[in-house]
């Protein structure tokens, strides 16, 4: 189901995105849940194969892996394979990654740093 979802998924997303969600599928998901028809797959299940990466620190990989589980699970709700998606929500199971605000210069840093990429500019 993950490779049919992928088919359609790969039209509305960057040339990358493909790629790298199908190696975090095979890193992360397929070796615990791969094989095992989506109609018996539930939450525990899935939660399993990803507190491992919890346990890591990776928290962004957690919510992507999250958020691509439940878009295969709900493509197969709308194909008719399931009649439900028993993952939903699974993200609630993990901590949400921190975020990091980029750092800043105050004000009167300004001029100095306008004042070394003149420099920079017209060294070139």
């Amino acid at each position: 189901m993950a490779a049919k979802w992928l088919e359609v998924k790969k039209f509305e997303v960057s040339t990358d995105y493909p790629n790298d969600i199908w190696r975090s599928l095979e890193l992360h998901i397929f070796p615990s849940i791969g094989n095992m028809p989506i109609t018996r797959v539930k939450a525990t299940h899935a939660i399993s194969a990803i507190k491992p990466i919890t346990a890591k620190g990776n928290l962004e990989t957690v919510k992507r892996l999250c958020q691509c589980i439940n878009e295969i699970m709900y493509y197969s709700v709308n194909i008719g394979l399931i009649d439900a998606n028993l993952l939903a929500k699974i993200n609630t199971a993990f901590a949400d990654p921190k975020k990091k605000n980029m750092t800043s210069i105050s004000p009167n840093e300004l001029p100095t740093i306008m004042r070394s990429l003149t420099l920079r500019v017209s060294a070139t």
